[in-house]
């Protein structure tokens, strides 16, 4: 797997997805469209502001290079992550993991790739879901073949 830095704060999704799929963050924007850059609230401080991607463009990209996102864990109120555990086969299946940012009120996805945590933010690290706040799980499977037969047959 390549290792991709986010190069600005709003590509961090795009980031692991890239890495996850084995292509570049150039490939995205011409997938999307756009590059996410697009001030749509420029009175907001960034990221915010920024058009970003949606949930849309990144799982469409995963499922065009025959990869979907599975059940996804998001804990409700009350949850405690030093009490209760996310049931999730680490071992065997990557995940794009949302996280809780350093900065206040920022959500930062991170991709587990089967043995630790790849933050498109600092790649080079080698870290555990404990060095984060863990919000959200979402598992990404490769699709068999056959799994894609009624997509790809014409009406």
């Amino acid at each position: 797997m390549n290792l991709i830095k986010q190069p600005n704060h709003w590509t961090c999704a795009a980031a692991c997805v890239c890495m996850l799929t084995g292509t570049t963050l150039e490939e995205f924007y011409v997938y999307c469209g756009h590059d996410g850059s697009e001030d749509v609230q420029p009175t907001k401080k960034r990221p915010f502001g920024k058009r970003c991607f949606s949930c849309r463009e990144l799982y469409g990209y995963l499922l065009s290079h025959d990869m979907t996102i599975g059940w996804g864990c998001v804990p409700g109120e009350g949850f405690d992550p030093r009490t209760q555990t996310l049931s999730v086969d680490l071992e065997r299946l990557p995940a794009l993991v949302d996280v809780m940012s350093v900065r206040p009120d920022v959500v930062h996805c991170v991709l587990w790739d089967g043995k630790r945590i790849i933050d498109p933010h600092f790649p080079e690290n080698k870290l555990m879901p404990d060095d984060y706040t863990v919000i959200g799980w979402w598992p990404v499977t490769k699709l068999w073949p056959d799994d894609l037969m009624p997509l790809r047959q014409k009406p």
